[in-house]
């Protein structure tokens, strides 16, 4: 939840970013419903539609380490685009990053974004995605099976997407932690 505090509207938009290192792994391979194994980069969109979940596993072929996450659910607001790509590249880049498709994947990540819109003073936009990791078979992707590991420490910045400044009025809650 981010709350514009200040007087003036802004527009404001969210992206998640989770490096998806599993295991020892930090190339670590997924598997996105709808589409199977994703080796390279994925971008979807509104136009190409967006997963409702995906996995990321440790290995393909024998896995010890599996994480699924939600993208769709319950009626929230999805996502306008999601990207499954190399984390060293998304992470320096704020708004105008997309993915070269098919290009090599490396040290993996998810990009999860909801667009810039305009919030006025007071107003409040809610978003969700939900990531959990697990050990052992493989998680069907199509259950809406989740699980908790412990207590995780996350750091969230509020940047302007333009210019990369940071944006001290605004509020953000988190919940379900």
């Amino acid at each position: 939840k981010v709350t514009n505090t200040g007087t003036e509207s802004h527009r404001v938009g969210i992206r998640i970013m989770i490096d998806t290192m599993l295991a020892s792994n930090d190339d670590a391979p997924f598997k996105v419903k709808g589409t199977g194994n994703v080796t390279t980069i994925k971008n979807y969109d509104a136009a190409t539609g967006i997963p409702d979940s995906y996995q990321v596993y440790d290995s393909l072929t024998n896995p010890t380490t599996i994480a699924t996450g939600y993208l769709v659910s319950n009626g929230e607001i999805p996502p306008d685009r999601v990207q499954f790509t190399n984390w060293r590249e998304i992470s320096n880049n704020y708004w105008s990053y997309v993915g070269y498709e098919g290009g090599y994947l490396g040290d993996s990540a998810v990009g999860i974004y909801w667009d810039p819109a305009s919030l006025s003073s007071g107003k409040s936009k809610t978003v969700s995605t939900y990531y959990g990791v697990g050990v052992g078979a493989s998680i069907d992707s199509s259950s809406n099976t989740s699980s908790k590991i412990g207590n995780k420490e996350i750091g969230i910045e509020v940047k302007d997407s333009q210019s990369g400044e940071g944006v001290k009025d605004a509020s953000i809650t988190m919940t379900g932690l």
